[in-house]
Order: C-alpha cells, then structure tokens, then sequence
C-alpha cells in the first residue's frame, strides 16, 4: 500500500521508478530510430546551444571516458555557477554567460552540455524531503504543481548505468550530490518527472523497479 509508506520509502521508490522511466524513454527511441532524439538540446535557440556544445567539447578535451567527461562538467558548473534569485530561470546560455542561476539555470545547463557530448541526461523535478512539511497521502493527492520544486539530473554513467546529479546543491557540497544511486537520492528527494513525463506510483510492487544494471 504505497499510502502506508514512510515519507524515506516513498522517495527511494520514486528514485527507482525514475530509472525505470529512463529505461523505458531510451528503449522507445532506440526502437523507433530515433536515438538522436535522446540528446536533443534544451535551449530552444541553437545558436545559443552552439556556444554551450562549444564550450562542452573544449573544456572536456582532455577527458578520456564518459564518466570523466560528466565530472568535469559538474566541477565546472558548481565551482563558478553563483546561486541568484533573480536570475533568469530556465536559459543555461544565460547561465553560462551571466554565471547566475537558481537550480532550474544550474540543471539545464549541465543537460545542454553533456547532451551536447551525446551522454545520455534526463531532467528529473523533484521536491526536497527536508523543505517541505508534505506527507506521502499529499504526494499522492495534492497537485503537484502546488508542491515546491527543485532540479536534479539523472545521467547514464557507464553503459546502462545511471546515476543522479544535483549540481545546484552541488555547490555547497560538491561530493555529496555528485553520482548518487537511487537510495541516496531518496534520502533527501521525492522524484516528481522525468523530462516532463509524471512518475505515477500507485499501486506500484516496489522490487519490480530494481533494473539491472543501476547503480
């Protein structure tokens, strides 16, 4: 009964189900041909995501493997992304150039650039578990739209594996929100969407979301 669930338990079975999502988002595309479509770009002008694939590809020249290649994005952007209220919310170009962002600036940005390096990044809102006063019965019945938000990154580490990124929170402490499994990631968010698609978790039997092949 996912109502009888603790608040922990329905954030670590919302982590898991967001992989799951994942999996079944690269295998639809994969199916259809339309592998290129899992690395489509945010930013909705291209010349601005031009200057972001460019600054991606050089800053991350020198990195050798995927894994590296992601590292190196999020050090950069939770080294000298500054955290702004008033910055523009959902513009990484504007993120880049102004190097303000509130969590939605830091999210899209690191997206756009590890997207760019055809590295397999999913949007994932969440809600913070220690922010808010919810229960698992207001996750299930309250809009969600009502529910404050925050941006993390589910993002494809090693063939097949994924792991969770929060590079917002990353800039106060880089390690701790860098490469989560889905268990750490519960530990302190409640997993919402993943690139827009809704995580549905009624009735859910929480063992059949353990996918191999995740950290």
């Amino acid at each position: 009964d996912i109502s009888a669930m603790s608040t922990g338990q329905y954030a670590s079975l919302a982590s898991v189900k967001a992989l799951w999502l994942i999996n079944q988002i690269v295998d639809l595309y994969e199916k259809n041909g339309q592998e290129e479509l899992i690395y489509f770009p945010y930013s909705k002008d291209m010349g601005e995501y031009a200057v972001i694939r460019e600054f991606a590809l050089e800053l991350t020249k020198d990195c050798t493997t995927d894994k590296e290649k992601i590292d190196t994005v999020y050090d950069w952007i939770v080294e000298n992304i500054i955290y702004d209220d008033n910055a523009i919310k959902h513009n990484p170009y504007q993120t880049l150039t102004t190097k303000r962002a509130v969590c939605a600036g830091y999210t899209t940005l690191m997206y756009d650039m590890l997207s760019a390096l055809e590295i397999k990044t999913f949007y994932v809102r969440t809600t913070p578990l220690f922010a808010n006063p919810y229960t698992v019965i207001d996750f299930l019945t309250i809009d969600r739209g009502e529910i404050p938000s925050h941006a993390c990154l589910a993002i494809e580490i090693s063939d097949g594996e994924y792991a969770f990124y929060d590079p917002t929170y990353g800039a106060s402490d880089k390690e701790q929100y860098r490469c989560m499994d889905a268990e750490a990631f519960g530990d302190y968010m409640v997993a919402f969407s993943v690139n827009g698609i809704e995580i549905v978790l009624d009735g859910i039997d929480y063992t059949q979301y353990k996918i191999p092949g995740t950290v």
